[in-house]
């Protein structure tokens, strides 16, 4: 499918909303990896019968490639916001938890990787349509 990305800017695009569209508020988030995605699981963190429960709202899937535009796009947004307001200072705890280098070095690990393209990513277990069938004998 050519979405001619390369022409258009995708925010001059008409918008429509999808009938499952929702809004979530979370307070905290996890980030799940593979080589293919990267996935953004947003959790609510509440007091539930005088317990602290970790209730999860959704988690979005996204390419390499638009995690990274998701990251500049943020990256601007905490910027101007931290220009207005001052700077936000993370509590113990919060933020990474894992090195990039040792991301890096479990991603190169896995024997999927080596035929990896950073500009189209596969998902693993995905098989072409073709895959899947048995061809037939010849006699």
């Amino acid at each position: 499918m050519d979405t001619g990305a390369s022409e258009t800017s995708v925010a001059s695009l008409p918008k429509q909303r999808s009938t499952q569209y929702r809004e979530y508020y979370a307070n905290n988030c996890q980030v799940r990896f593979t080589p293919f995605d990267v996935t953004i699981v947003f959790t609510f963190l509440k007091e539930d019968e005088g317990v602290l429960v970790n209730e999860t709202q959704t988690a979005v899937t996204l390419s390499p490639l638009q995690f990274k535009a998701l990251m500049l796009t943020g990256t601007n947004l905490l910027g101007g916001f931290e220009q207005t307001f001052g700077e936000l200072k993370l509590p113990g705890g919060m933020g990474p938890q894992i090195a990039a280098s040792q991301i890096a070095a479990e991603m190169q690990a896995l024997p999927s990787v080596s035929g990896a393209s950073s500009t189209e990513p596969r998902r693993p277990g995905r098989q072409p349509r073709a895959a899947g069938k048995k061809k037939a004998k010849k006699p």
